[in-house]
């Protein structure tokens, strides 16, 4: 990682948007909220790394090519069509667009044994996300 947690709050304040925009660590977060939890100063890491992100990719600073964006689009395209994360649509989509079909095929087996992906459990709720994402679409173009 390019930049630790207090690293990155700390470009923040001192305004170096850019630096933490390109930097790698925004993409490294696996969402697990333990910098937010342990953080002395009750910093939101966490909410700070995934607005960095959002910004990143809305502004097309992160390549197209690297597979964190295969991962992050697959990842907001999974949101807009099930209004959660489903872990086998997910999986699904991503290695469709990476085009990486095999690299973890054994580990996918492991976990459809273990109940771990179940191929007939697909979340609800899509619909009513969607209604919400274009709500605030339409608040973000007003202010825009």
């Amino acid at each position: 990682m390019d930049l630790t947690p207090s690293q990155l709050v700390h470009s923040l304040l001192l305004g170096e948007l850019e630096k933490v925009l390109r930097s790698q660590a925004i993409w490294v977060c696996v969402h697990c909220q333990t910098c937010t939890s342990r953080c002395p100063q009750e910093v939101d890491i966490a909410g700070l790394l995934e607005g960095a992100r959002v910004l990143a990719w809305r502004s097309a600073r992160v390549a197209p090519d690297q597979p964190i964006a295969a991962y992050f689009a697959s990842f907001l395209e999974n949101l807009y069509l099930y209004g959660r994360s489903a872990e086998l649509p997910l999986t699904l989509i991503c290695k469709l667009k990476s085009q990486d079909y095999f690299r973890d095929f054994t580990l996918g087996l492991r976990l459809i044994a273990r109940g771990r992906l179940n191929f007939l459990s697909l979340p609800r709720g899509g619909r009513h996300y969607r209604r919400l994402l274009e709500r605030v679409r339409q608040k973000e173009a007003a202010h825009a």
